[in-house]
This record gives C-alpha cells, sequence and structure tokens, in this order.
C-alpha cells in the first residue's frame, strides 16, 4: 500500500561531515546538491514523514521541528492533534549509520534515495508531498 508522505528540509544541527552531508542552501537560499568549498553554505537535512503512530524508539518531529526519539513518556503525549510527525528516511547521517545502531539498538533509519534528493534539489525545494511504500523491518539481535 502507497501512503502520501511528507518531505521536509530543515537546517542541519550538530557535527558537518562534509564528506557525507548531500544538502545545502547558499546566501540566496537556492538549495544545492553539490559544493564548492570557498561558497558560504548552509548545510541541510531531509526528512520523509508519515502520519501514521509513533512508538516508543521512533524517530520524529516534533511541533518545533525537532528530532527526538519516542520514549515511554513522550508517546503518552502523542495524538494526531499535537502534529507530530513520524520520521522514516532522511538525508541526515547521524539517524542513518551503523554506528547509530549500535549507540541506540535500533535499526538506523532509511536513506532518502539519490533519485527523491535530485527531484527536490530540481524543483526548488517545492516537491514536498510523495507517495511511497516502505516496510520497518525488526532486529532480532537489537533489544526494545
Amino acid at each position: 500500500m502507497k501512503n502520501e508522505l511528507q518531505l521536509i528540509m530543515l537546517p542541519k544541527t550538530g557535527e558537518i561531515d562534509r564528506k557525507t552531508q548531500v544538502l545545502w542552501t547558499n546566501k540566496s537560499k537556492q538549495i544545492l546538491h553539490t559544493h564548492s568549498m570557498s561558497q558560504e553554505l548552509t548545510p541541510q537535512s531531509l526528512y520523509l514523514l508519515s502520519d501514521e503512530e509513533i512508538k516508543e524508539g521512533d524517530w520524529y518531529l516534533d511541533t518545533n521541528n525537532n528530532v527526538v526519539q519516542a520514549n515511554k513518556e513522550s508517546i503518552k503525549f502523542n495524538n494526531p492533534q499535537i502534529g507530530w510527525n513520524k520520521i522514516v528516511a532522511t538525508t541526515d547521517t547521524s539517524l542513518t549509520t551503523k554506528e547509530w545502531m549500535l549507540k541506540y539498538g535500533k535499526l538506523p533509519l532509511a536513506s532518502i534515495p539519490k533519485s527523491l534528493i535530485e527531484a527536490f534539489v530540481e524543483s526548488q525545494g517545492k516537491l514536498t508531498k510523495v507517495l511511497g511504500e516502505y516496510e520497518q523491518k525488526g532486529c532480532d539481535s537489537c533489544e526494545n
């Protein structure tokens, strides 16, 4: 079954690895996929969001666009009226690496496909909704 997913770009916070960072904006707010080290650029991350139920351990964007991992306390407050959106894929490599799995004991998030990143850049951020199909896989060796 295909679901409508929201695509949102937010400024990247924390450490930036220029080798793996895929999206940037320049002073005129143009979205770039590649960059010149001489340009003054702001790193960005793309997030693919779903309105499905957020469960413990899931990552979501709160109403202030903070990236948060759901815990037992936060999921008590989760309801559609709050406006939290589950993150199902991202370009933020801090949420998609094996190191992440070792740190949090959960499978990392999926990476957004290169073709979707390129379409987003070509549209200069006007592409905000996509039809997508994804499967959340479990991990037998990961703790709940």
